[in-house]
């Protein structure tokens, strides 16, 4: 009882410093408990990923090329830290040979589409910014032939995830490293679902159309400013705004 007693006192005595531990004790429980669960999360995906490494192939068959276009500045930068925890590990336990490239500015995911050899997938790794500019790269390539065209997967490492969020369950924290898995596994696994892209052209100007994937019609025009003003001529006129369906 003297010992209770001596304790209250204490702390009564001490209430500045005792609040600060209990926060710093509630926090540090937090924190512990997130990253056990979330190493159990990663655990359970890698674990699943590894049975496909260990499929035999025939000596004839080479393993599959997945090109990733991570764009490092998506998520205030979190972006690489966020793929090379969550999604690269579950990558290459399932025997995927993964070539990672990094934009260096914007637009620049269109220009590598245009250099890009052959690979059996190309995952886009970032928001909806850079989705757009890759699907655009990749249209105007084959002349918005989508017949053959190459897969396309999407990563959810950007800020909005507009498009990630109608194929993936995104949230915070925990639910956002089961996303980003759960995006992974589905190129691991091979998914794919026909989506619709917009086909946007701005009428009385010589620039080449550009393209965007289930995004709102804001975002749109948001993408047709940048487009433009990026050449220095500035948004005038209308939009045209038609359809076209691509694999993803």
């Amino acid at each position: 009882m003297a010992f209770v007693i001596k304790t209250a006192k204490t702390l009564r005595n001490h209430w500045k410093k005792s609040t600060f531990a209990a926060i710093g004790l509630s926090y540090g429980y937090g924190y512990t408990k997130k990253y056990f669960q979330t190493q159990e999360l990663m655990r359970i995906y890698c674990e699943k990923a590894a049975k496909y490494g260990e499929q035999s192939i025939p000596v004839d068959v080479e393993p599959r090329n997945v090109t990733v276009i991570l764009n490092p500045s998506a998520n205030k930068r979190k972006a690489t830290d966020e793929f090379e925890k969550y999604c690269a590990p579950i990558l290459h336990l399932a025997g995927i040979c993964v070539n990672v490239i990094k934009t260096e500015s914007e637009g620049h995911a269109k220009n590598l589409i245009d250099d890009l050899d052959s690979t059996d997938a190309i995952v886009v790794a970032g928001g909806d910014g850079t989705l757009s500019e890759v699907v655009t790269g990749l249209l105007r390539r084959t002349q918005e032939n989508t017949n053959g065209l190459i897969p396309l997967g999407i990563l959810p490492l950007g800020k909005t995830n507009s498009v990630a969020r109608i194929l993936f369950s995104i949230g915070d924290d925990l639910e956002k490293v089961r996303a980003l898995a759960d995006a992974t596994m589905a190129v691991v696994e091979e998914v794919i679902k026909p989506i619709d892209v917009l086909k946007v052209e701005v009428m009385e100007s010589e620039n080449k159309p550009i393209y965007a994937v289930s995004v709102p019609l804001v975002m749109v025009v948001q993408i047709a400013q940048k487009s433009n003003l990026s050449r220095g001529s500035g948004f005038k006129g209308s939009l045209k705004i038609s359809n076209l369906v691509m694999q993803m």
